[in-house]
């Protein structure tokens, strides 16, 4: 009954044994930081032009 009642442990344990190329990781934390980028630029924009 406890894999029942925890299922997120074992999606969690799923993904962890799941290798992932570095190049795949680098790029999907680039992608990531460039959201952040383009989320900090726009909300200084508008601060600026307010």
């Amino acid at each position: 009954m406890r894999n029942v009642s925890h299922p997120q442990s074992q999606v969690k344990v799923a993904v962890l044994s799941v290798p992932a190329t570095s190049a795949e990781t680098q790029r999907q934390q680039l992608q990531e930081k460039i959201a952040i980028a383009l989320v900090v630029i726009s909300a200084l924009t508008f601060y600026w032009a307010a």
